[in-house]
This record gives C-alpha cells, structure tokens and sequence, in this order.
C-alpha cells in the first residue's frame, strides 16, 4: 500500500520535471510567453528548432516511461502501474512550481503507452501516423490517443477499471486544446509536417510573426 503511494507522489514529481520549461529558462524567457504558449517539445521544436524539439519530446517520453516501468517491476497490482501513468501526466500537465501551467501532457502519454504495453503502442503508432499524413494537424494525436488507448488496453487486460483509470488524463487534455480546434476552425492552427519543410509560408498563413520564432 505505502510502496505503492510512494510510486503515485514520485511519478507526480517527475512528470513535473518540464524540460521544455527548462530550455525557455536558459533562452531567458519563458516558453509560456511564447510562440503557441505551449510549455512542451511542439512549441520547444517552432522556437528554437528541430533538434531541440525532438530532444524535449524525447526527454518527456522517457521521464514518464522510467516511472511506469519501475512501477510495473516493483509493485504486483495491475492498478498502480496505470495510477502512475495518470500521475506523471498530470504532472507535466500540472507542475506546481509553474503554479500549474505545464504543458499537454502527449508525450508523456506517449511514454506511458509504451511502457504499459509495447505492442498496443506500436499499432497505435501506425494509426495515429496514418491520422497525421491525412490531417496534418499535431491537435489530432492527443485528442485521439487520450481516448482509443484506455479502451484499448482495458480491452488487452480485460479490466475495465484500468480502463477507466487511464482515461482520467482525457478530460484535461481535450480541454488544454480546446484554443487549437478554434484555431483549426479560423485556420490559424500551424499544419505539423508542412511546418518542417516550408516554415515561411505556415507562417504566412496562420499569421504568425516569423520575428518571434528563432
């Protein structure tokens, strides 16, 4: 019982730990002031390039899959493990030092899946691939992701509790991307691929001031 409280607090500090945040810091400045406002690796990745995107992306992917997979090798129950993933979500989601403005919480999940289930995460890797190609709009993975993961895996273990366990994390992440469907509907959303290969025309056309972006 008390192992397994101690697994839930950790995976909360953890997931706390904003490298996206950091980074902005050592720019100076902070990320939430800037580009999408978004303290994770999407706005690390428009403001200060690719490479220290994908390392942010990575980083945050990792913090949450260590914790996960720790807590799956040192606790027995099939509820803590899933308690955990929530916790270290909803801690890069909700760190108390930023006074509870982290980021949205994707790439933990991603982490997440990936240590609760490696094969259920690679058919949802080709999926939600699949899904990027057609939409182009990186709003679609968390929105989808939140909600086929959970039932899918509560489908894998045959637990529904678990089930609804991982869906708790859903709820806040469709509501932190509430600002980018409004901005896909007036066409200000950046498109994620095209982004990477013609930057000065999204720019252009979702109105954003290329001054502001390095």
């Amino acid at each position: 019982m008390w192992i397994s409280v101690l697994f839930v607090i950790a995976a909360y500090l953890v997931g706390t730990l904003n490298f996206a945040y950091f980074l902005g810091k050592r720019h100076g400045e902070d990320i939430r002031e800037k580009g999408s406002g978004n303290a994770g690796g999407s706005n690390a990745l428009i403001l200060y390039g690719a490479k220290a995107g994908a390392v942010v992306i990575l980083a945050d992917m990792l913090k949450a899959f260590l914790v996960v997979r720790l807590t799956m090798h040192f606790t027995q129950d099939p509820y803590t493990p899933a308690i955990a993933a929530v916790a270290v979500i909803l801690g890069h989601m909700f760190p108390f030092y930023m006074r509870f403005r982290g980021g949205k919480g994707l790439a933990c999940l991603g982490g997440s899946i990936i240590a609760l289930s490696p094969p259920l995460a690679l058919v949802l890797l080709i999926l939600e691939i699949i899904l990027l190609l057609g939409i182009d709009y990186l709003v679609i993975l968390p929105l989808t992701l939140s909600i086929l993961f959970p039932i899918a895996y509560g489908v894998q273990t045959r637990n529904i509790f678990v089930a609804l366990i991982l869906l708790i994390p859903a709820v806040p992440m469709w509501l932190k991307h509430i600002e980018n469907l409004k901005r896909i509907r007036l066409g200000q959303e950046t498109h994620c691929l095209r982004f990477l290969y013609n930057k000065e025309e999204e720019f252009k056309r979702t109105g954003i001031d290329p001054d502001e972006h390095r």
